[in-house]
């Protein structure tokens, strides 16, 4: 696996963008956001950020949406079979 090696003159931008990347992969949205919020403090107006953070609270609302549903459809089945 390749690691990205990050020194002295690693720009703090690029270091907060792989950060909240590496969470918005891993499908952990609302841990993303704060972290693309950072970006933004550093670089304001930042379009990849903001759309990012969008995307994330997307994302987030979808999975709530089908864990609601899940819910919903089990509960459904347990009253059926008693």
């Amino acid at each position: 696996m390749n690691r990205i090696r990050f020194n002295s003159k690693t720009p703090n931008t690029t270091i907060i963008f792989l950060q909240a990347d590496a969470l918005f992969n891993q499908g952990k949205y609302l841990e993303s956001i704060p972290v693309y919020q950072q970006a933004l403090g550093v670089k304001p107006n930042d379009a990849y950020a903001t759309n990012q953070i969008q995307e994330a609270e997307r994302r987030e609302k979808e999975n709530q949406l089908m864990k609601l549903n899940r819910n919903i459809k089990n509960s459904y089945r347990s009253s059926k079979e008693i």
